[in-house]
């Protein structure tokens, strides 16, 4: 097994399991495609630990950098968004707008808690 051949396994899994779920969607079965996900995410895991005995490198600190920085960006822009928003719909009433706003309020709350972990474990605050 190389890179290519986990690549080309991973990719094979997420195309059924998002077969599944459209096939299922329909049905209004909805145990079907929690099923698969479960299935998926578990042989996607066995793939990656076989890989990884097998000595192939999937992931290197500049990979894990270029996804921190992502997730990093997507977190925030994401974040400002649902507050936004959910000022914007108080504004006009509706109560959508305070769903939101506590959703912003719990990501921070979450974020802070792993900061705070990370930055302890990591050497930092």
């Amino acid at each position: 097994m190389d890179e290519s051949t986990v690549k080309k396994l991973n990719a094979l899994i997420t195309v059924m399991v998002g077969a599944i779920i459209g096939l299922s969607i329909p049905q209004r079965s909805y145990l079907i495609p929690l099923i698969a996900i479960i299935v998926g995410l578990a042989l996607m895991r066995f793939i990656k630990s076989k890989a990884r005995t097998e000595g192939i490198v999937l992931e290197d600190e500049r990979l894990e950098l270029i996804a921190s920085k992502a997730s990093d960006k997507t977190f925030r822009v994401v974040t400002i968004a649902l507050v936004v928003f959910g000022f914007a719909l108080k504004a006009l009433n509706n109560a959508l707008g305070d769903i939101l706003m506590y959703i912003g309020c719990l990501m921070l709350i979450v974020y802070l808690v792993f900061y705070r972990y990370y930055a302890s474990k990591l050497g930092g605050v």
